[in-house]
């Protein structure tokens, strides 16, 4: 976050010098490290409670507040600039408690966590089969990986690492120690076609836009999205799970497993079938994001800009 206090005009000189570049990933890293620091200290529910808090409050007043705003009023439209500003400042806060419980990722349990239908995953694992299952970043999205290895089922989570290498080794460490084998998607493709084909589960978050994706209609407007995991379903002939995470009172987590998205065969080609297959995940998404607005995290433009 102290990277997003900063000012615009030093972020774009940073871009161009190494050194200042390198000065402020280490600034934002000494911070995270700080915060995680106190938040393991902490009890699990007391360091959630002290990462919204501390986000909630200062979380508004970043630059990248705007991009929350903007996406909240796409997502919920009709909704009062006071409630846009309350659901940023829920963003915010519920961003924290997820940060602030990577910590205690490994304290979390089937007295935690309720899963819904995960009869589906351990058959799929019982059976050797492939699957890739998608996840918005809704609740608390760093659950998932727990969620799987409790079913019994082999799981693997691509990734985007961070462009601080700092803050992505940090974050890692905390979700290795969790369990799940992680997959960069810098250069993870074979990673991932492995993966799949040696029967196991890929998950991926895929509700953030993807410059290179296709254009699929999301909450009313066309959005840059990626197709990828459809794909991978069809190659693989590997079902394509979508799966919520929803926060519950007192810091626990109902996973909920949806029914397989059944490819349409009579669009013909695999491409006409994945944008169609990406476009029903789109809606399942729609729905479960304006169900707890505040629980997404949405710090990034999400639609194109309009002109």
């Amino acid at each position: 976050m102290a990277r997003h206090l900063v000012g615009a005009r030093l972020q774009r000189l940073a871009a161009t010098r190494p050194r200042l570049q390198a000065l402020l990933w280490r600034v934002d890293s000494a911070a995270l490290s700080l915060f995680w620091l106190i938040a393991r200290a902490l009890p699990r529910k007391a360091a959630c409670r002290f990462g919204a808090a501390l986000f909630g409050l200062f979380g508004p007043l970043t630059r990248k507040s705007g991009h929350v705003r903007r996406n909240l009023s796409i997502a919920l439209p009709g909704r009062s600039p006071r409630d846009i500003a309350a659901t940023t400042r829920a963003v915010w806060a519920n961003l924290g408690a997820v940060l602030a419980e990577m910590p205690h990722l490994t304290e979390l349990g089937p007295g935690q966590i309720e899963i819904v239908n995960g009869e589906l995953a351990q058959a799929l694992a019982e059976a050797g089969k492939p699957a890739v299952f998608v996840l918005p970043h809704l609740g608390n999205w760093e659950v998932a990986a727990l969620a799987a290895a409790m079913t019994g089922a082999p799981v693997n989570i691509a990734y985007t690492p961070q462009a601080n290498p700092y803050l992505d080794r940090l974050a890692q460490r905390w979700r290795n120690a969790a369990g799940g084998n992680w997959i960069g998607t810098r250069g993870g493709a074979r990673a991932i076609a492995r993966a799949l084909s040696k029967g196991e589960i890929v998950g991926m978050l895929t509700d953030l836009r993807i410059d290179d994706g296709e254009p699929v209609p999301f909450f009313g407007r066309e959005a840059m999205t990626t197709t990828v995991p459809a794909r991978l379903a069809l190659r693989f002939d590997a079902p394509l799970v979508p799966l919520r995470i929803e926060r519950q009172p007192d810091w626990r987590y109902r996973v909920v497993l949806s029914s397989p998205i059944e490819p349409d065969r009579s669009l013909g080609s695999d491409a006409a079938i994945a944008l169609d297959m990406t476009r029903r995940v789109n809606l399942l998404f729609e729905e479960w994001i304006a169900a707890a607005p505040g629980h997404w995290l949405c710090a990034k433009r999400r639609w194109p800009r309009r002109r």
